[in-house]
């Protein structure tokens, strides 16, 4: 019945949450009002916080890790076996385009990270499916962008809007290699020519597109090892430009990284895009040419 009546309170997530969550922390999300709640934290014996934009918030909730334990196996729907493969790698797709990363102590053995046990917090991460204005960078995408930016800010979500616009005309692969733009991309009788790649690794991914799929134009989230650099540059040789994010409060943080570097010197990118956001769904670029500048 109380389940019942925060329905009607419609706090609006998404349904995997709204199944997994307990009662005491569906309400205690609930009460800090009817944002746009991009995260919820939980810590195992303090306070659950949700995060709106710049502010996080704390809420009333307090849970166990006992509490938290039941979290996580009612988002693997109580097989955690099938969800392995991420979270030997810290994190959980569960649906919904959801992201859940988790906290706790590494499962190790013979060298390799096979698991997390012992958790001691989730930070959820909540998508939405927001329109953004995408026309000041989107003539650039044929010569190859990579958008940077500090976590949080807006990446996935501009992203998944560049996309959208592309496919009006172009054949789109989008690589969702952390299940988080699975079930955000809003339906619509406009033609689209639109595939998402879920669950593969970019290298693996990039060579399904271009050898099965016939793409026009990549996108892809969160690139930096050298193995991603690897795959990039043979995409690239084989002329289909890349749209990708990267992790960095400024553009030289971004020539540090050896593989970005790699890429950008090799010409991969024509033009860098620092993003910043400056209110819910309002986003602002410093574009600037990807010289070579690497060391």
């Amino acid at each position: 019945m109380q389940r019942l009546e925060y329905r009607k309170q419609a706090c609006a997530l998404p349904g995997c949450l709204e199944a997994a969550l307990p009662e005491k922390l569906l309400f205690a999300v609930l009460r800090v009002g009817p944002q746009k709640i991009e995260e919820i934290r939980l810590y195992g014996g303090s306070r659950a916080t949700v995060t709106v934009g710049d502010a996080n918030l704390v809420t009333d909730c307090i849970l166990s890790k006992e509490e938290i334990e039941a979290i996580f196996f009612a988002l693997c729907q109580g097989s955690p076996y099938a969800y392995r493969d991420s979270i030997c790698k810290g994190f959980l797709s569960p649906g919904d385009g959801v992201r859940v990363g988790l906290c706790g102590r590494a499962l190790v053995e013979g060298g390799q990270v096979l698991g997390v046990t012992d958790l001691s917090g989730l930070v959820i991460r909540i998508p939405h499916a927001i329109a953004v204005p995408v026309q000041e960078i989107l003539p650039l995408w044929r010569g190859g962008l990579l958008i940077y930016a500090p976590p949080g800010v807006g990446k996935t979500t501009l992203l998944r809007s560049l996309a959208l616009e592309l496919s009006k005309t172009r054949r789109t692969i989008l690589l969702d290699a952390k299940g988080e733009f699975f079930g955000t991309i809003p339906s619509t009788d406009e033609p689209r020519l639109l595939h998402l790649l879920t669950g593969f690794s970019p290298a693996y991914g990039m060579e399904i597109a271009i050898r099965n799929l016939g793409a026009e134009c990549l996108l892809t989230d969160e690139i930096g090892s050298k193995e991603e650099a690897a795959c990039i540059l043979d995409a690239a040789n084989r002329g289909v430009p890349l749209i990708a994010t990267a992790h960095a409060k400024e553009a030289s943080e971004l020539f540090a990284r050896p593989a970005l570097c790699r890429l950008i010197d090799s010409g991969v990118f024509e033009h860098l895009a620092g993003l910043s956001r400056c209110g819910y769904g309002k986003f602002s670029f410093a574009v600037s040419a990807a010289k070579k500048q690497c060391s």
